[in-house]
């Protein structure tokens, strides 16, 4: 069997030796001669396009023109060669290596034969056979029409069409994914090998929510190895929304339009880092209490009190107007920032203090002092005029009592003047005792004027 198998081979190679010298050589027995010459192969376009490259005679005369032709054949077995391309050149026009391009009807096989045919003024001659074989310098061609889409949280899923021109290898080939952010400083990739049928899609998970991703894809021979082609891309998708993943933070707050017991309350706060949005903000939530202090001076809820208010204007807004709030009560705040997947965590609560309600009796009204000090001063010049009314009517009491006084003992004078002169002394004794007893002061006046003082 072997020996068969030699014959076989010989034969063939006396016949494509044969048929080479037969299409090379001129009607008048041209004589041709085989050179030796650098000779390689290039696959351009997978298995359908094939560059011969080789370094040109040398000749004497640059200026004489020299035709150069490939030949191929597809199958050893068969040694039919057959054109391949052609080059038409002068010794000035060489350079240091030439090529020709081969376009194949079907697909070149891994491996084939070539020669490369020289025709000048000073004969034909032709190459050794050179044997090509793709399988060590071919790349794969691009795959097309790659796409990238959202097909779940966090998910992208990339489908693409086979590359062409690979024959009987498309599909086997292994294909690579490339993929990154933009603020990435290296991709990521994943493999597809071939297992057993042709897969054209890929999801890739666990990726970042509501961002960007950039995608390239390439493909090589069936073992990932060897072969890997130019990239297809780039293709951009991105990743569904989620809710954020961060609050908000507040910065300060102030007051404004401060009323009798009423008061608007604006306050400023910080977005959290871009990245943890998740998405595009359409509104802000600010939940607001009232609280009060317990016993251990802890701040509690008071019942009812809360209230909440939306923020979907100039988004992202960064400071608000809480308006209508008590003046005088103690107040908390919360905010949590919202996608069109949801809300996020709420914020640290925010306290601001209401002010001291002032104590009416303390509260300084100048017309009430005005009163109190006219009041005060009646009060004393009424006690002032009373004690002076008093001490007047002591003083006219004690004058009509001293005046009521002299005039008794003025009368008891004139009476002792009137009385006899001489008599008995006895009788105006009698008679002088008689009189200073009816004449005697009764004593009450000066009783009373005692008790008054």
């Amino acid at each position: 069997m072997q020996s068969d198998m030699a014959l076989i081979a010989v034969f063939s190679y006396l016949f494509s030796s044969f048929v080479v010298y037969h299409v090379v050589a001129e009607k008048n027995h041209t004589v041709v001669t085989e050179v030796n010459i650098n000779c390689k192969c290039k696959a351009v376009s997978g298995l359908k396009n094939v560059n011969i490259l080789w370094q040109p005679l040398a000749q004497k005369d640059s200026s004489i023109l020299t035709n150069y032709r490939v030949l191929y054949e597809l199958s050893l077995m068969t040694g039919q060669f057959q054109f391949g391309c052609t080059l038409n050149t002068t010794q000035h026009s060489l350079k240091k290596e030439l090529q020709c391009s081969i376009i194949a009807k079907s697909f070149f096989p891994f491996q084939f034969r070539f020669i490369v045919e020289i025709r000048n003024s000073s004969g034909v001659f032709i190459s050794s056979k050179k044997y090509c074989r793709l399988i060590t310098n071919i790349q794969c061609t691009k795959p097309q029409n790659l796409t990238v889409k959202a097909t779940g949280k966090r998910t992208l899923s990339v489908s693409w069409e086979p590359a062409p021109f690979m024959g009987d290898e498309t599909p086997v080939l292994c294909y690579k994914i490339w993929y990154a952010t933009a603020q990435a400083k290296t991709n990521e990739s994943i493999e597809i090998g071939y297992k057993g049928d042709l897969q054209l899609f890929q999801a890739i998970s666990d990726l970042y929510p509501y961002t960007e991703y950039t995608f390239f894809i390439q493909c090589s021979l069936a073992d990932c190895s060897k072969g890997w082609g130019l990239c297809s891309g780039p293709v951009t998708g991105r990743t569904d929304e989620e809710a954020p993943t961060k609050a908000p933070e507040f910065k300060n707050w102030s007051v404004s339009n401060t009323e009798s017991d009423k008061r608007d309350v604006t306050v400023m706060w910080k977005l959290p880092p871009k990245n943890t949005w998740n998405g595009v903000p359409k509104k802000f939530n600010i939940d607001i209490w009232q609280v009060s202090l317990d016993e251990n001076g802890s701040t509690i809820p008071i019942p009812n009190s809360s209230r909440d208010l939306q923020i979907d204007d100039g988004i992202p807004a960064t400071e608000a107007t809480l308006p209508r709030l008590s003046r005088f009560m103690d107040y908390k705040i919360q905010i949590s920032m919202c996608t069109a997947e949801g809300c996020g965590p709420t914020s640290v609560p925010l306290p601001f203090a209401g002010e001291k309600k002032p104590n009416e009796r303390q509260i300084y009204d100048p017309s009430v002092e005005s009163n109190f000090h006219w009041i005060v001063t009646g009060i004393v010049a009424g006690l002032v005029c009373l004690f002076l009314v008093f001490i007047v009517a002591v003083a006219v009491y004690r004058h009509r009592k001293n005046n009521q006084r002299r005039r008794n003992q003025a009368s008891l004078q004139q009476r002792l003047q009137l009385g006899p002169v001489y008599g008995n002394m006895e009788d105006s004794s009698s008679s002088t005792r008689h009189s200073y007893e009816e004449i005697q002061l009764s004593p009450e006046p000066e009783e009373n004027l005692r008790h008054a003082l």
